[in-house]
């Protein structure tokens, strides 16, 4: 309809139908979808100062670089799931204490020992914390949604950081 055009009744239903309030139902579905993925943000942006923080104590090239991508990797994933947390008119999380600390906690452990066997370890247990918090997302958030369909995208190359960290942990 432009405006030289006389209004039609139809119209008022076309609006009507277009806004539709949300009900508590949705608003609560909304709120469960925003905390999985902040729960889930808040490791991986721990998880990506914790493998930045690893390439620097570590001299070997190859773990550098490996340490490097897998923060790059959460990076890219922080950045999908907080446009998801924007869209629900929310603010993506700050990070994990809780990543912090392990990563604090690495550092002091790999003064006393192997440095690089001490830091692969770790950071394979913070591996099995991203898998844990993915797949709790997966079942909490409804299947079909545009955020389920991101975890779900995430899922796979978690599960390839996870398999390198573990088997690198493996043969140390």
């Amino acid at each position: 309809m432009n405006s030289s055009e006389p209004f039609q009744p139809a119209d008022i239903d076309t609006a009507k139908r277009a806004y539709q309030p949300a009900t508590l139902k949705e608003i609560k579905m909304s709120d469960d979808i925003v905390e999985e993925l902040n729960d889930v943000i808040a490791v991986l942006k721990g998880g990506a100062i914790f493998y930045r923080d690893a390439a620097k104590q570590v001299t070997d090239p190859v773990l550098v670089e490996l340490f490097r991508t897998n923060a790059d990797k959460r990076d890219q994933a922080v950045a999908d799931l907080s446009a998801h947390v924007r869209s629900h008119g929310e603010t993506p999380s700050e990070g994990s204490w809780a990543e912090a600390a392990y990563s604090w906690y690495t550092s002091a452990l790999g003064t006393f020992g192997d440095k690089e066997a001490t830091l692969v370890a770790q950071l394979e247990e913070h591996e099995d914390r991203t898998l844990e918090e993915l797949h709790d997302a997966i079942e909490d958030i409804p299947a079909g949604t545009p955020a389920h369909t991101s975890i779900m995208a995430h899922l796979k190359t978690f599960k390839d950081t996870h398999d390198q960290m573990r088997a690198m942990k493996k043969a140390a």
